[in-house]
């Protein structure tokens, strides 16, 4: 984004000019892979990130629940992730810079970016369900 100068952008102007960090429905097309129709037919990306999703990966997380997930990630692939810390405030993250300035997103530019991203709001709640229920197979709470 800052190589394209879009970094002093609003996310008005941003989405105006799907400007690289605001393309419509990314997680749908990135887990529906690299056909034609991934990019061009968001319904038909949508069926087939969900198809992707459900048969191709062994668990997915969520940035919300990030404990969970490394739980889960642990217990499904334990060679990978053979340890997660107990506390997850124990552990370091990158929390991002503060601006000091609050900066609010219409009404109207929230009802745009989520009409412009539909598939990637209903892909988001496929995938909560399905991590809700690996977490529960899993014994984890």
């Amino acid at each position: 984004m800052i190589e394209s100068g879009e970094i002093n952008d609003t996310i008005e102007q941003c989405f105006e000019k799907q400007g690289q960090g605001c393309k419509y429905n990314v997680m749908t097309r990135f887990f529906c892979g690299t056909e034609h129709f991934c990019k061009s037919d968001a319904q038909k990306a949508l069926v087939r990130a969900k198809e992707h999703i459900v048969n191709h990966y062994a668990a997915i997380g969520l940035l919300e629940h990030f404990h969970l997930t490394l739980k889960l990630l642990q217990r499904r692939l334990p060679y990978f992730f053979p340890v997660v810390p107990g506390d997850p405030s124990d552990m370091k993250v990158n929390e991002g810079v503060s601006r000091n300035q609050s900066y609010v997103v219409s009404d109207e530019m929230m009802d745009k970016i989520k009409r412009a991203n539909w598939a990637d709001i209903e892909l988001y709640e496929f995938v909560k369900q399905i991590f809700l229920r690996q977490v529960r197979a899993c014994g984890i709470s």
